[in-house]
């Protein structure tokens, strides 16, 4: 990561210092920190999430895995000191037609395509929209998220860190109920809660999966769940990845060819769909794995 990054900003010396005191200093303890105050790690991980960047999340893995461990510490700190409800704000710029996107999914369930940073504080969030004059054809937006801790089982998404950021901070993996659209002239409130159902949804999703084919890897899970969702080119682009992985046993290539098959299928590249389906069938044959249905 390091190496890549000191590469892509090699013309920024105040960047490439900030990257030198992040290879110097960096402990997995303090991830959340130097996701908010450093701007390449900010800023990098923000896109590669936004747009589902497999390559710079591949890069940015091991840092991600330390931020979701922070997450998990500070929400659980969270937890400890009794609260019982969180109400947060968010501040945001949207164009109308998005805006009718939230209108027409009340009720249902939403997702960011990133980390969410909020605060507990209202005006705050108000000012931060109202002094963001950039777009005067976007609309202001108020987010109001509420936030129920005492049944947030299996969840660990929500960092508090108001006394020293004045942020409450959302995991990438948080998902909200929409609650409630109410629009006027000067800004729109748009209401959502908490909710830990995609947790549920995923864990039946790894259970069923694993049921049905044992001893699967959570690697080859993921890039089966793309498929599923429809993102094929993601989902490829995974299954590539491991494809092309040194240490992969005739089970897991058969798992990983034919998934393959199943991304070609759905896009109607139907040559190399049965290119990869018969690239399964022929270990199949050969080896006669135990766990393959």
């Amino acid at each position: 990561m390091i190496h890549e990054y000191r590469s892509s900003y090699r013309e920024n010396s105040k960047a490439i210092e900030t990257i030198a005191n992040f290879a110097r200093e960096y402990r997995p303890d303090d991830a959340l920190q130097w996701y908010l105050k450093t701007t390449f790690l900010y800023r990098m991980i923000n896109k590669a999430l936004k747009v589902k960047d497999i390559d710079q999340l591949h890069v940015l893995r091991c840092f991600m895995k330390d931020l979701t461990q922070c997450f998990i510490r500070e929400h659980r700190k969270l937890i400890e000191t009794g609260k019982e409800k969180l109400i947060v704000y968010r501040g945001m710029k949207l164009s109308r037609d998005q805006i009718g996107k939230f209108t027409d999914n009340l009720g249902q369930l939403i997702s960011t395509n990133g980390i969410l940073i909020t605060t507990s504080d209202c005006l705050t969030a108000l000012n931060q929209v109202i002094s963001n004059q950039k777009n005067a054809n976007l609309c202001s937006i108020l987010l109001e998220i509420e936030c129920d801790l005492l049944h947030m089982n299996g969840i660990d998404i929500i960092a508090d860190l108001e006394e020293e950021y004045h942020m409450i901070l959302f995991n990438s993996n948080a998902t909200f109920r929409l609650v409630n659209v109410k629009m006027n002239e000067e800004i729109t409130l748009i209401q959502l809660t908490l909710s830990n159902e995609s947790q549920t949804i995923k864990e039946k999703y790894i259970n069923d999966s694993r049921r049905r084919i044992a001893n699967i890897s959570l690697d080859i899970l993921f890039g089966q769940l793309m498929c599923d969702m429809g993102l094929w080119k993601e989902s490829q682009h995974c299954l590539e990845y491991l494809l092309n992985s040194s240490q992969l046993n005739n089970e897991d290539l058969i798992r990983i060819e034919y998934s393959l098959g199943d991304v070609y299928q759905w896009k109607a590249e139907w040559y190399d769909a049965r290119k990869y389906y018969d690239r399964a069938y022929a270990i199949i044959k050969n080896v006669q794995p135990k766990n393959i249905k």
